[in-house]
């Protein structure tokens, strides 16, 4: 069943998707553009082309692999474990969901929809201005802390959550296409709940004695959390291709299909990064071998389709 109280707010942030899209190809084009920043986009495909264009082809697999492991590592650093650094994440974050979700959620009551949103992030705003008076005479400590939780998870948690089931829903619904299309507008919501995910995951592991949960929590956990937006854009792509080769099937659009994949791809993303990790580690010329061997799988699956 559908959750209620978002209706309008799938063409409010259609309206944002818009204006970001446009704002962001504008921001790529003038990087590309002469002349480029050292440590802009085409300042580091240059270093990269530099990097591996004069080393041999028994060199070129360690590095490509460094280079993997390297821009997946920094990927997960900036936008997930140290993203109270990001100011585009926060930015982001103050707009949508401190400005544009609210405003959305009340334009959505007063239109006639359901208002529990509005309830939820009105008692919000109450309970931080319960919190602000009882920090500034210094009262009921355990009652500010109870209070800070529950803000806590009501702000970065509940309503970006509420919202990306209630969008997601809808979006299980429409035509293939327009469903892909509908889940780059929905992804930015399912990003802020991984990325605020992965910091509790860090503050509950800050003070955990060395162990298998501290591993998990501190260096599995944050690329299962980063990969679930690419994972959920990539199924409503594999779905679309899916239909373009096949029209006669039905796709299986439902929440179990989506939450497999988003644990599957979440999981499976630490497997080869730590095979990768290994392989370069202990020996770089295993790196070689490992890429010769890919190329030989690949051709044979290749060769196989194609006959």
């Amino acid at each position: 069943m559908a959750l209620a109280g978002t209706e309008f707010l799938s063409g409010m942030l259609s309206v944002v998707a818009v204006v970001l899209l446009a704002a962001g190809l504008f921001l790529i084009f003038l990087d590309l553009g002469p002349p480029a920043p050292a440590d802009g986009l085409r300042g580091r495909l240059s270093r990269a082309w530099v990097q591996i264009g004069g080393l041999g082809w028994a060199k070129l697999p360690p590095v490509l692999i460094k280079q993997l492991i390297g821009g997946v590592e920094g990927y997960v650093s900036i936008w997930f474990t140290q993203s109270e650094q990001n100011t585009a994440s926060g930015g982001v974050f103050l707009v949508l969901v401190i400005l544009i979700i609210p405003v959305a959620a009340l334009a959505n009551a007063l239109l006639g929809g359901s208002p529990i949103l509005i309830w939820v992030i009105a008692l919000a705003f109450a309970g931080y201005a319960a919190l602000t008076i009882l920090g500034e005479i210094r009262l009921a400590a355990g009652v500010r802390w109870v209070l800070s939780v529950i803000l806590f998870s009501v702000i970065f948690f509940f309503v970006p959550g509420y919202v990306f089931v209630s969008l997601t829903e809808r979006v299980l619904h429409m035509p293939i296409g327009h469903a892909l299309l509908g889940s780059f507008l929905i992804v930015p919501l399912l990003y802020f709940v991984a990325q605020f995910s992965v910091l509790v995951s860090a503050l509950g592991a800050r003070d955990m004695p060395a162990g298998a949960l501290k591993t998990i929590l501190n260096d599995h956990y944050p690329n299962f959390a980063a990969a679930l937006p690419v994972a959920y854009v990539l199924v409503f792509a594999a779905l679309l291709a899916g239909h373009l080769s096949a029209e006669e099937t039905a796709l299986p659009m439902t929440w179990r299909m989506l939450l497999v994949a988003l644990a599957g791809v979440g999981a499976a993303t630490n497997v080869p990064m730590a095979m990768l990790k290994q392989v370069i580690s202990n020996r770089p010329t295993n790196a070689a071998r490992l890429g010769w061997l890919g190329v030989g799988i690949g051709a044979i699956a290749l060769i196989t389709l194609i006959l």
